[in-house]
């Protein structure tokens, strides 16, 4: 609430000034004007250590809401022993350490900055010695190692970046994609508040489409869905990004060579729902 609150101050001079109302830039946004600096909120965090803590019980917090998100998220009994799941910018491996523990055969790769990873290691170490894991160093904007993976797992990723990344990081997966390979994003799906007739029918998509509330109710249930639209705000004011509706993610995903097979929607409290893709050939620009 702390960065939030005062970057949303500057929304509108962000908003009203030529060089940065169009740009998805995270150094360019609302936060960057209210603290005075071009860095963006990870370098801030890396910066001043109480920041980056008051981070990490937050997102232990939101943890705590969607406990066991991940495991719903996809068929993962599926999948065959010795399968590869890499966990792209996924932090200390919490949620892989929750697939670690029922899924033992599996062989997972975690992957984030350098200093995210030596804490993964010494929460590795302690928690789940004997896992199959590699915690491994890696800028996702930058070329994924080779290596046949059959889930790309991905959460809460892509809500922190403007499309011009999230075209990037996208790109960067399917490049070593195999034709099996299956892209699982566990986001946010923002609702409309109005009935959409355009998405009817889905868009071919499985579960893409949310349970509407009957009217004279708002389609999205109106306060109900407050929370979403509130981190949508927030994304802007701290990374110039956004939280998406199914029709853009299809779109971004289409963009890289990434087809939505279909939506598992998390039912109960849940606010996170999982889109599993499929490679598809990239369009030609």
């Amino acid at each position: 609430l702390d960065e939030a609150f005062k970057a949303s101050a500057y929304a509108w001079e962000t908003l009203s000034d030529p060089l940065t109302a169009k740009s998805g830039d995270p150094r360019e946004a609302p936060l960057s004007k209210a603290y005075n600096t071009n860095e963006t909120y990870w370098e801030l965090l890396a910066r001043e250590e109480h920041r980056s803590r008051r981070f990490n019980i937050a997102m232990q917090g939101i943890q705590s809401l969607q406990s066991d998100v991940v495991s719903t998220a996809y068929d993962w009994k599926d999948l065959p022993a010795g399968s590869v799941i890499v966990d792209v910018g996924g932090g200390v491996g919490t949620w892989s350490l929750v697939l670690a523990r029922k899924f033992p055969d599996f062989e997972f790769v975690v992957q984030d900055v350098p200093g995210v990873i030596q804490d993964a290691e010494k929460l590795w170490k302690t928690s789940l010695p004997n896992a199959k894991v590699t915690l491994e160093v890696q800028d996702f904007f930058k070329p994924q190692p080779e290596r046949n993976v059959s889930v790309f797992l991905m959460k809460h990723i892509l809500h922190d970046w403007s499309d011009e990344y999230v075209v990037k990081i996208l790109a960067q997966l399917r490049t070593i994609a195999r034709p099996d390979t299956k892209l699982i994003l566990i986001e946010i799906i923002i609702p409309f508040a109005c009935h959409d007739p355009g998405a009817d029918d889905g868009q071919g998509i499985p579960g893409s489409v949310p349970r509407e509330a009957p009217a004279p109710l708002l389609a999205n249930y109106g306060a109900v869905s407050e929370l979403s639209y509130f981190l949508d705000m927030d994304m802007f004011v701290i990374y110039n990004s956004q939280e998406r509706n199914i029709r853009h993610f299809d779109e971004l995903l289409l963009s890289t060579g990434w087809k939505i097979k279909l939506v598992r929607r998390q039912e109960g409290a849940s606010f996170l729902h999982s889109i599993e893709a499929t490679p598809v050939e990239v369009p030609a620009v």
